[in-house]
Protein backbone atom coordinates (compact mmCIF):
# COMPACT_ATOMS: atom_id res chain seq x y z
CA UNK A 1 0.00 0.00 0.00
CA UNK A 2 1.07 3.54 -0.89
CA UNK A 3 1.35 6.78 1.33
CA UNK A 4 -0.87 8.32 -0.99
CA UNK A 5 -3.43 5.40 0.21
CA UNK A 6 -3.26 5.77 3.54
CA UNK A 7 -3.55 9.53 3.72
CA UNK A 8 -5.98 12.02 2.73
CA UNK A 9 -4.83 14.64 -0.38
CA UNK A 10 -4.38 17.34 2.03
CA UNK A 11 -2.75 15.15 5.39
CA UNK A 12 0.13 14.54 1.80
CA UNK A 13 0.29 18.06 1.37
CA UNK A 14 0.84 18.91 5.37
CA UNK A 15 3.50 15.71 5.07
CA UNK A 16 4.84 16.71 2.38
CA UNK A 17 5.54 20.60 3.89
CA UNK A 18 6.93 19.49 7.24
CA UNK A 19 9.55 17.03 5.47
CA UNK A 20 10.84 19.72 3.26
CA UNK A 21 10.87 21.84 5.83
CA UNK A 22 13.03 19.27 7.89
CA UNK A 23 15.09 17.90 5.11
CA UNK A 24 16.25 21.30 4.35
CA UNK A 25 17.88 21.06 8.06
CA UNK A 26 19.11 17.26 7.77
CA UNK A 27 19.88 14.71 5.45
CA UNK A 28 17.15 12.43 5.71
CA UNK A 29 18.40 8.33 4.78
CA UNK A 30 14.51 7.35 4.68
CA UNK A 31 11.64 8.97 6.36
CA UNK A 32 8.00 6.32 7.42
CA UNK A 33 4.69 6.74 8.18
CA UNK A 34 4.23 4.77 11.43
CA UNK A 35 1.44 4.72 13.98
CA UNK A 36 -2.17 4.68 13.39
CA UNK A 37 -1.91 5.44 9.77
CA UNK A 38 0.43 3.27 9.22
CA UNK A 39 -1.30 0.22 10.39
CA UNK A 40 -4.77 1.33 9.22
CA UNK A 41 -7.02 2.21 11.72
CA UNK A 42 -6.56 5.99 11.95
CA UNK A 43 -9.26 8.00 13.35
CA UNK A 44 -10.32 11.66 13.10
CA UNK A 45 -7.50 12.71 15.78
CA UNK A 46 -4.89 10.66 14.74
CA UNK A 47 -1.60 12.55 14.46
CA UNK A 48 1.05 11.48 11.67
CA UNK A 49 3.79 9.61 13.09
CA UNK A 50 6.81 10.65 10.32
CA UNK A 51 9.84 8.85 12.18
CA UNK A 52 13.32 9.25 10.13
CA UNK A 53 16.95 8.36 10.06
CA UNK A 54 19.23 11.54 9.07
CA UNK A 55 22.73 11.53 8.40
CA UNK A 56 24.69 14.28 10.59
CA UNK A 57 26.92 16.72 8.68
CA UNK A 58 30.57 15.62 8.60
CA UNK A 59 31.50 19.17 10.36
CA UNK A 60 29.17 18.67 13.39
CA UNK A 61 31.24 15.12 13.81
CA UNK A 62 34.66 16.81 13.52
CA UNK A 63 33.82 19.27 16.87
CA UNK A 64 34.76 19.16 20.65
CA UNK A 65 30.52 18.52 20.91
CA UNK A 66 28.73 15.71 19.31
CA UNK A 67 25.80 15.76 17.30
CA UNK A 68 22.25 16.33 18.81
CA UNK A 69 21.36 12.21 18.16
CA UNK A 70 17.48 13.21 17.66
CA UNK A 71 15.10 15.80 16.32
CA UNK A 72 11.35 16.27 17.55
CA UNK A 73 8.57 18.01 16.26
CA UNK A 74 4.86 17.89 17.63
CA UNK A 75 2.58 20.64 16.11
CA UNK A 76 -0.57 21.20 14.07
CA UNK A 77 0.51 22.05 11.13
CA UNK A 78 -2.62 23.41 8.98
CA UNK A 79 -5.45 21.57 11.26
CA UNK A 80 -2.83 17.78 10.79
CA UNK A 81 -1.16 16.96 14.06
CA UNK A 82 2.60 16.45 13.04
CA UNK A 83 4.43 14.06 15.08
CA UNK A 84 8.27 14.08 13.63
CA UNK A 85 10.80 12.81 15.02
CA UNK A 86 14.79 11.96 13.16
CA UNK A 87 17.74 10.18 14.98
CA UNK A 88 20.71 9.82 12.76
CA UNK A 89 22.11 7.23 11.92
CA UNK A 90 25.08 6.43 14.35
CA UNK A 91 22.98 7.01 17.24
CA UNK A 92 20.43 4.71 15.42
CA UNK A 93 23.32 2.29 14.64
CA UNK A 94 24.89 1.92 18.20
CA UNK A 95 21.75 1.11 19.67
CA UNK A 96 21.82 -1.90 17.34
CA UNK A 97 25.12 -2.90 18.00
CA UNK A 98 23.77 -3.32 21.59
CA UNK A 99 20.82 -4.95 20.62
CA UNK A 100 18.27 -2.44 21.28
CA UNK A 101 15.32 -1.56 19.98
CA UNK A 102 15.57 0.38 16.90
CA UNK A 103 14.15 4.18 16.62
CA UNK A 104 12.36 3.02 13.62
CA UNK A 105 8.92 1.44 13.11
CA UNK A 106 9.30 -0.25 10.04
CA UNK A 107 12.97 -0.68 9.29
CA UNK A 108 13.55 -1.60 5.89
CA UNK A 109 10.14 -1.81 4.35
CA UNK A 110 9.64 -0.28 1.03
CA UNK A 111 6.51 1.68 1.53
CA UNK A 112 8.75 5.55 2.93
CA UNK A 113 8.07 8.62 2.52
CA UNK A 114 10.99 9.95 1.26
CA UNK A 115 13.80 8.08 -0.43
CA UNK A 116 17.47 8.85 -0.64
CA UNK A 117 20.47 7.68 -2.31
CA UNK A 118 21.83 5.70 0.18
CA UNK A 119 18.79 2.87 0.59
CA UNK A 120 21.36 0.59 -0.41
CA UNK A 121 22.36 0.55 2.98
CA UNK A 122 18.98 -1.34 3.64
CA UNK A 123 20.49 -4.99 3.11
CA UNK A 124 22.48 -3.92 6.14
CA UNK A 125 19.91 -2.55 8.46
CA UNK A 126 17.56 -5.87 8.03
CA UNK A 127 20.91 -8.06 8.61
CA UNK A 128 21.18 -5.62 11.88
CA UNK A 129 18.07 -6.16 13.46
CA UNK A 130 17.52 -9.14 15.72
CA UNK A 131 15.40 -11.29 17.93
CA UNK A 132 14.56 -8.84 20.64
CA UNK A 133 13.60 -6.46 17.89
CA UNK A 134 10.89 -8.71 16.22
CA UNK A 135 9.95 -9.97 20.13
CA UNK A 136 8.99 -6.02 20.96
CA UNK A 137 6.77 -5.75 17.85
CA UNK A 138 5.06 -8.82 18.32
CA UNK A 139 4.33 -7.55 22.01
CA UNK A 140 1.59 -5.28 20.26
CA UNK A 141 0.71 -6.96 17.45
CA UNK A 142 -0.71 -9.74 19.88
CA UNK A 143 -1.76 -7.09 22.22
CA UNK A 144 -3.51 -5.52 19.09
CA UNK A 145 -5.00 -9.08 18.40
CA UNK A 146 -6.70 -8.87 21.68
CA UNK A 147 -8.38 -5.58 21.68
Amino acid sequence: MSIEDLLTPHQLGVASQVLAEESARRAHLVVHLSGAHAYGFPSPDSDLDLKAVHVAATRSLLGLHPPRPTFDRAEIVDGVEIDYTSNEIGHVLAGAARQRQFSRTNPGDDDGVLRSPTEGLQPIVRRALHRRFHAHYRGFAVSNART
